[in-house]
């Protein structure tokens, strides 16, 4: 999908405006009828055109903002193993690493800061969150693969600062 979408710029743009719809007709339901199956691939879909497009989600639009929300929803989604989760790490790193490496004019960098802020917070209270559900009801063993995520979310919250 990435490189299809880098072919393609006006891909991610078309699928970032139908992002709203998406995310209340097609992932809302899915979360509350606890559809694996569809969660994940709307996760990895999303992840997907968010990686191929880190400049037009660090814009931070209407549609940008949906798509966030969306993956982290995805990310506080229980279930017995981290694999939904897990597959939205290389978007969060990307867009942090847009966002922090960005060569823009300061004023727009630390516009797209101040607004992914509140993102990279409410992403490390979703994986910690998730942790203390899973510690409690699965398999401890699986928990230390998040570690190195909530230690990223922690350094990216931190250096937005």
């Amino acid at each position: 999908m990435i490189h299809v979408a880098v072919w393609s710029q006006e891909l991610p743009e078309a699928f970032l405006s139908k992002m709203p719809y998406i995310r209340e007709v097609l992932l809302l339901p899915a979360l509350a009828n606890r559809n694996e199956k569809i969660i994940a691939g709307l996760a990895c879909l999303m992840c997907e055109v968010g990686q191929a497009a880190p400049a037009l989600v660090a814009e931070g639009g209407s549609q940008a903002l949906a798509l966030a929300d969306a993956l982290l929803r995805c990310v506080a989604f229980i279930s017995e193993d981290w694999e939904i989760a897990d597959s939205t790490l290389q978007f969060w790193c990307s867009l942090a690493h847009f966002i922090l490496g960005s060569d823009v004019k300061t004023a727009k960098r630390n516009a797209s800061q101040e607004l992914f802020l509140p993102v990279f917070s409410s992403l490390l209270d979703a994986l910690l969150f998730r942790a203390q559900v899973f510690l409690f009801y699965f398999n401890f063993i699986f928990y230390f693969n998040f570690i190195f995520c909530s230690f990223m979310c922690v350094a990216i919250v931190i250096q937005m600062t």
